[in-house]
C-alpha cells in the first residue's frame, strides 16, 4: 500500500458526518478515491451507508505525516502550487455538486469539506461495474445495445456542455454500470479533469486542463488546453462508442486512421448515417467534428434505429503480371451475344488499339508529360495551397506530398505543416525527430509557430534531447514576434526557473503580454503573481 494513502478505519468528520475509510478505490496524480462508511438518519432511524470520498492530494508536491495525518507540502514553491490546486478542486467539486442533482446519469456529489490540511468531497458509491468491464465481459454490442448506454451519456455531456462545463475525461472506465429497477443504467465519474468556463470560453479556475487518456483524447489535448473545447468530449464520446461497437480500444489519435475505421464499421452492417456521424467525431481537426455532444448526439442517434444497415464489403481482387493487386470492376449485365458477334467486336477493339499505336507512336508513353510540366511551374507558395486544399478535405496522405515539395523550396509555413503532419502522423508515419527537423527548418526562417513548437521540442525532448536553455531560446524568438503561446510558455519557464534563472516578475512581464492577446490561462496566471506582490 502507498504510504501517503488513508489507513482503512481512519476517521473524517465534516460538518453533516463523520466518515471511515474501508479501502483505497483509485489514485491519480490530482487525487485519491477512498470507499468509506457513513451513519446518516432516516427519520430517527440510523442507517450505514457507503460513500466514494475522493481527496485533494497532488502526490508530487505532497506527503501526508503519519501521526496526524494531515497533508504536508514540501516546499514553498510547491504550497503556492496546492494551494490554487486545493481552490480550484472545492470549487469544481461544488459545482459538480450543483451539476449532479440535475442528471440522473451524471455521479451525485452529496457534500464537500476541509479536513487533513486538504480537502474532500463526497460522491454516490456506485456498486457495478463499468462499461470497460462490461464489454470486455460481454464482446462487442450491438448498435441497440450500445445505444441504451451510450445515448444517456451523450445527454448528460450535453448537459454539461450547456453549461460550460468540460469533462475531458470520457472513457469506458469513466462510465459505471448500475442497476436501476433491474436496467443497467450508465454513470458518469471522475470529473478530476473537468473544467468549466465563463461566458468568453475563459476557465473560471486557475489551473488548465492537463492529461489524457490515449485512444479518447483528440491530438489537440495532448498539449492541454486554456479555452472551452467541447469537441474534445465529442472526440472522447465517439472512441467510447468505437470501443462499444467494435470491442476493442481505439488507436490514439495520431495514429487512428478514418479509412479503417470505416471499413470495420461497415462490415458490422451499420447503417451509412451511423457510421458517418461516428467518423466525424473522431476527426483529427476539432473543427470538423459536431460543435458538441448535444450535436453529436442528434447525429448518431435520432432516426438510426430503424436505420437500413449498409454493407459495403471489399471489392474483389485479382493479381496482375506485376504482382500488385487491382480491383474487378463488373459490368451491367446485359442479354446474351452470339459468340460470333463477340469475336467480330473483339477484332475491332483491337485494330483499333493497334492503329492507335502505329499512328501516333509513343503517345501513350508521354501523355504524362504535360501534368510534370505543370508542376515544374508551379511556385512553392502553389505547390502548400494545394498541400493544404488536401489537409483540408482530410486527404492527409495526399497532402504530404505537396507540402513536402514546397518545404524542400524552403517555403516556411509548408516545412510547418509537413513538420505537424510528422508530429501527429497525418499521413505520415508519426516520428517526432522528422517533426523537429522540419519545425527547425521554419524557425530558422522566422516562423512563429515553428518557433514555438520547436521550443516545446527542446523542452518535453519531443525528437531532440531535452534541453531547456534550448527551448527558452525559441519560446523568446516566437514570443518577441507576439506569438502568445510562446509568450506564455516562456512566462512559465521563468515563473519555474526552467533554462533560465527564476525571476517572477520577468514571468509577470511575458504572462501580461500573452494575456493581452486573450490568452486565457495567462490571465489567471498574471492574478496569481499579482496577488503574491509581484509588479
Amino acid at each position: 500500500m502507498a504510504d501517503f494513502f488513508l489507513k482503512p478505519g481512519t476517521e473524517l468528520r465534516s460538518p453533516n458526518c463523520n466518515y471511515k475509510v474501508i479501502k483505497v478505490l483509485g489514485h491519480g496524480g490530482f487525487g485519491i478515491t477512498y470507499l468509506v462508511e457513513g451513519v446518516v438518519r432516516v427519520g430517527n432511524i440510523p442507517v450505514t451507508v457507503r460513500f466514494a470520498l475522493k481527496e485533494h492530494f497532488i502526490n508530487t508536491m505532497c506527503s501526508r505525516d503519519p501521526q496526524s495525518q494531515r497533508v504536508v507540502v514540501s516546499s514553498a514553491t510547491g504550497q503556492q502550487e496546492v494551494s490554487r490546486s486545493l481552490s480550484a478542486f472545492i470549487s469544481e467539486a461544488q459545482r459538480l455538486q450543483k451539476l449532479g442533482i440535475s442528471h440522473s446519469n451524471i455521479v451525485k456529489v452529496n457534500e464537500v469539506f476541509e479536513a487533513n490540511n486538504t480537502a474532500y468531497f463526497v460522491m454516490e458509491y456506485l456498486d457495478g461495474g463499468s462499461l470497460a468491464d462490461y464489454v470486455q465481459g460481454r464482446g462487442r454490442l450491438s448498435f441497440a445495445e450500445m445505444s441504451a448506454l451510450m445515448e444517456p451519456v451523450c445527454n448528460s455531456v450535453a448537459m454539461l456542455h450547456r453549461n460550460s462545463v468540460a469533462h475531458y475525461d470520457i472513457k469506458p472506465q469513466n462510465i459505471m454500470l448500475v442497476n436501476r429497477k433491474g436496467q443497467l443504467s450508465p454513470v458518469l465519474i471522475d470529473f478530476g479533469l473537468a473544467k468549466h468556463y465563463d461566458g468568453q470560453g475563459n476557465a473560471t479556475s486557475s489551473i488548465a486542463a492537463a492529461g489524457y487518456t490515449p485512444g479518447y483524447a483528440p491530438m489537440e489535448q495532448y498539449a492541454g488546453f486554456t479555452t472551452f473545447h467541447p469537441t474534445a468530449d465529442v472526440y472522447a464520446l465517439g472512441a467510447t462508442i468505437l470501443f462499444c461497437l467494435t470491442g476493442h480500444a481505439p488507436a490514439p489519435a495520431q495514429e487512428l486512421n478514418l479509412d479503417d475505421v470505416r471499413n470495420e464499421l461497415t462490415a458490422l452492417n451499420l447503417s451509412a448515417n451511423v457510421v458517418n456521424a461516428l467518423l466525424s467525431a473522431l476527426e483529427f481537426r476539432s473543427k470538423d467534428r459536431p460543435a458538441n455532444a448535444g450535436a453529436f448526439a442528434a447525429a448518431i442517434f435520432d432516426g438510426n434505429f430503424s436505420a437500413t444497415p449498409v454493407k459495403m464489403p471489399p471489392k474483389p481482387q485479382v493479381i496482375t503480371p506485376s504482382g500488385k493487386p487491382t480491383e474487378v470492376i463488373s459490368a451491367p449485365t446485359s442479354p446474351r451475344k452470339p459468340l460470333k458477334t463477340i469475336l467480330i467486336i473483339t477484332g475491332v477493339i483491337l485494330a483499333l488499339i493497334l492503329g492507335y499505336f502505329v499512328i501516333s507512336p509513343g503517345v501513350l508513353s508521354t501523355r504524362e508529360e504535360p501534368r510534370a510540366e505543370l508542376e515544374s511551374d508551379l511556385t512553392a507558395e502553389q505547390m502548400y495551397q494545394k498541400g493544404k486544399e488536401y489537409f483540408d478535405k482530410k486527404q492527409y496522405s495526399e497532402a504530404v506530398p505537396w507540402y513536402r515539395k514546397a518545404a524542400e523550396q524552403g517555403y516556411a509555413e509548408a516545412q510547418y505543416w509537413l513538420g505537424m503532419c510528422y508530429y501527429c502522423g497525418a499521413g505520415v508515419t508519426e516520428d517526432k525527430t522528422q517533426a523537429a527537423a522540419w519545425y527547425r527548418k521554419a524557425a530558422e526562417q522566422g516562423y512563429a509557430e515553428a518557433q514555438s513548437w520547436l521550443g516545446g521540442c527542446y523542452e518535453h525532448g519531443w525528437g531532440v534531447t531535452k534541453d531547456e536553455t534550448h527551448a527558452v531560446t525559441w519560446y523568446r524568438k516566437a514570443a518577441e514576434q507576439g506569438y502568445a503561446a510562446a509568450q506564455f510558455d516562456l512566462g512559465n519557464c521563468y515563473e519555474n526557473g526552467k533554462g533560465v534563472t527564476q525571476n517572477k516578475s520577468e514571468a509577470l512581464y511575458w504572462y501580461r503580454k500573452a494575456a493581452a492577446q486573450g490568452y486565457s490561462c495567462a490571465k489567471d496566471y498574471v492574478q496569481h503573481l499579482e496577488n503574491q506582490g509581484y509588479r
